[in-house]
């Protein structure tokens, strides 16, 4: 096994007491990390998506949409990019990639 397909592709990223109400992901569309919210930890209710409990290949119900930056959907480990993503992977699906080693920032 190539030590890619060990590396870590989704992490708790959103702590609320000692639960994980969030998940992350590095996008190679935008080149940054995404996250999704899975529990209300007092933030605004239409923000919470739902997470199949997969961490091999993770689907995230609904869509996550950075307006005017980056619009997926993530669905058994893959990134299905809306075309009005602004960036090169608009209109394509890719699988999930490992976080980069360092130099990443996150899109909030």
């Amino acid at each position: 096994m190539a030590d890619d397909d060990r590396a870590p592709r989704l992490m708790g990223c959103l702590l609320f007491g000692d639960d994980v109400v969030g998940y992350t992901f590095f996008c190679p569309g935008c080149e940054i990390t995404h996250h999704f919210t899975i529990k209300d930890a007092g933030q605004d209710p239409g923000h919470v998506w739902t997470f199949d409990g997969n961490f091999e290949s993770p689907t995230f119900q609904p869509s996550l949409d950075y307006v005017g930056h980056c619009h997926l959907r993530l669905v058994s480990g893959r990134l299905q990019f809306q075309g009005d993503s602004n960036h090169a992977l608009a209109g394509q699906t890719v699988d999930m990639v490992p976080f980069p080693e360092r130099g990443f920032q996150s899109l909030q």
